[in-house]
Formats: C-alpha cells, sequence, structure tokens
C-alpha cells in the first residue's frame, strides 16, 4: 500500500486516454459535443461556489499551520454537511425527512468521534 498512488496515477492515466479516444471518435462520427448556454446568474453561483471552496480550503490550511489539527478535521469532516444546508438555505433545494434524518446523524457521529 506505500505506493497505491503509482496504481492511481497509472489508472487515471487510462481513463483519460479513453476519454480522449472516445472524444475523437465522438468528433470523427460528425456528432457535436454538447455546449450548453449558461445564463449570468448561473456564472455568479459558478463564482461564488469557486470562491467559497478556495477560501474554505485555506482556512484548513491556517488551521493546520496553526498545529490546530482536531478544529481543521473537525470543519473539513463537516464539508459536506455545510455544503447541503448552504444549497438548502442559499439556493433552496428541498430536502426531505431523511436527509434531515441523515445530516443529524453525520452530525452526532462526527461529535462522538471528536
Amino acid at each position: 500500500m506505500e505506493h497505491l498512488w503509482i496504481y492511481a496515477a497509472v489508472f487515471a492515466t487510462c481513463v483519460q486516454s479513453l476519454r480522449f479516444m472516445l472524444q475523437k471518435q465522438v468528433k470523427e462520427a460528425g456528432l457535436a459535443p454538447l455546449r450548453p448556454t449558461f445564463s449570468p446568474g448561473y456564472w455568479g453561483y459558478v463564482t461564488a461556489g469557486g470562491l467559497s471552496h478556495t477560501l474554505g480550503t485555506d482556512a484548513i490550511v491556517i488551521l493546520f499551520s496553526h498545529r490546530n489539527f482536531a478544529l481543521g478535521m473537525t470543519f473539513k469532516k463537516t464539508e459536506v454537511i455545510l455544503t447541503v444546508l448552504s444549497g438548502d438555505l442559499i439556493l433552496g433545494d428541498s430536502m426531505s425527512v431523511n436527509r434531515i434524518a441523515l445530516i443529524c446523524a453525520s452530525v452526532l457521529a462526527l461529535i462522538l468521534l471528536g
């Protein structure tokens, strides 16, 4: 397992080569790839999401650099939960009762593991 990254890199290279091969066949067959048009509002969400991701990553790096490993890992582990909750609050994604229950279970598990 020490050199697992080598196998992962080789696998990624094979998958990327397969993707390029398939794209070439699609082009040669005269099928144009889908090129959807996006509204200006879409690009605002993309920009906000990219900036949020960058700031969150910076926050984790800062926490780790101050040797606050426990807080950094807790923040990292709650990333998915925070994403779902912000999607519900900001984007208006609907959450079922099952999703809410699973989020609560995730938070409880993080508390118990911490």
